[in-house]
């Protein structure tokens, strides 16, 4: 399995279970979601980081800083596709884009 996928403008980076926090920081943040969004803890997000068959990566820019993030993972029988992109630094109004596949 590849640890890194290098784009022209960007990197896929697989996470470690130990930069959990960035994302959960990230999830729980109403200024990157919405005050509706469900918080995710630190457990729950390590209990489908651990599931068979989930891949969790990072967006990064060329010069390692982390600008979203990107999740495979089973929901029951489906394999769902899950992604966030940080909104640019200043840009406080932009919620983070998650989109969920089936």
């Amino acid at each position: 399995m590849f640890q890194l996928l290098e784009g022209k403008n960007v990197n896929l980076r697989l996470m470690e279970k130990g930069e959990l926090y960035t994302l959960a920081d990230w999830l729980n943040d109403p200024r990157f979601t919405s005050e509706y969004e469900s918080q995710e803890t630190i457990t729950d997000l390590e209990k489908s980081f651990s599931r068979a068959g989930s891949q969790w990566f990072f967006i990064e820019k060329k010069d390692g800083t982390k600008i979203g993030w990107a999740a495979k993972y089973l929901v029951g029988s489906q394999t769902t596709v899950g992604f966030g992109v940080v909104p640019m630094r200043g840009v406080r109004d932009m919620p983070l884009k998650q989109q969920a596949l089936s």
